[in-house]
């Protein structure tokens, strides 16, 4: 969903991320006993079972923690201008994904390719994740998203009171810095030419099997026929792939982050920085 953001409060009207969930007890398969120490997170407008917790678990709604969360990004100084957010669901709601992209902080790599600021935000109901935002970028010219390996602000669903607004604000203000200096690599990235045989090495290196490997190969060979591709190429094919590569299914939303998780860390590796440092 792409919200229609109300800019003087960063709410969004019908996101699909707020819907209302309470805790219950959980019955065992007689259907009348309660299961010691365990407790239900149910969708109350359905009713339905989304997860199972210990009675020690304390619940935390999305609207909760993405309140306070939007309320740093004010106080950070954010919130002004052309504010674009997408939210999606996963796992029957369980694991809730935000992108806040930020028109006003965009920036151009080899002439004509526009980036915008990205956060890239997730949380759980299942447990699966605390709610974390990282540092992101958005490409215009095929949607692709992108993650560039930086964690801003980690904070454990259950814990609201750790969540400190003015901290995360401070932590914010810095990755307008991060996505300035970032410029500079991705522009290194965008004159440093490879061979196919290079790429074929890096995509090897990143892929989990032969067949994806071949997929890579021949996007990068389509995309660029007799030509010389760049780091900035294959960093794009792997993007494309991950946001939309065979992504399918009420899960896609899970995939789609996972992939561009892992190619936020692959960045990071050292075959990639050996490639940045020749």
């Amino acid at each position: 969903m792409n919200a229609i953001v109300d800019h003087a409060t960063l709410q969004q009207p019908g996101s699909p991320l707020y819907f209302p969930v309470g805790v219950d007890k959980v019955l065992l398969n007689d259907g009348v006993t309660e299961a010691p120490g365990w407790q239900g997170i149910y969708n109350r407008d359905t009713e339905e079972l989304m997860h199972i917790h210990k009675t020690t678990y304390q619940l935390v709604t999305n609207e909760e923690i993405f309140e306070n969360f939007d309320q740093a990004i004010r106080v950070a100084g954010l919130h002004d201008g052309n504010v674009e957010i997408k939210d999606e669901l996963s796992h029957g709601g369980c694991r809730a994904f935000r992108q806040y992209i930020f028109h006003d902080h965009e920036l151009v790599v080899d002439g004509n390719d526009r980036l915008a600021m990205r956060l890239i935000v997730r949380n759980s109901y299942d447990g699966s994740s605390a709610f974390v935002a990282r540092m992101g970028a958005y490409r215009f010219v095929c949607s692709n998203g992108m993650n560039l390996g930086k964690t801003l602000l980690e904070v454990a669903q259950r814990h609201t009171k750790g969540f400190q607004i003015d901290k995360a604000a401070d932590k914010l203000v810095t990755a307008v810095s991060d996505w300035s200096a970032f410029q500079e690599r991705i522009d290194l990235w965008s004159h440093l030419y490879l061979t196919y045989e290079q790429c074929t090495l890096i995509f090897k290196r990143f892929a989990k099997t032969e067949r994806m490997v071949d997929y890579f190969a021949r996007r990068l060979m389509e995309a660029h026929p007799g030509g010389r591709p760049t780091l900035w190429n294959v960093h794009n094919i792997l993007t494309a792939w991950a946001s939309h590569g065979d992504v399918k299914g009420s899960n896609a939303a899970a995939t789609r982050s996972q992939r561009d998780e892992d190619i936020g860390r692959f960045i990071e590796c050292k075959e990639w920085k050996m490639l940045e440092a020749a």
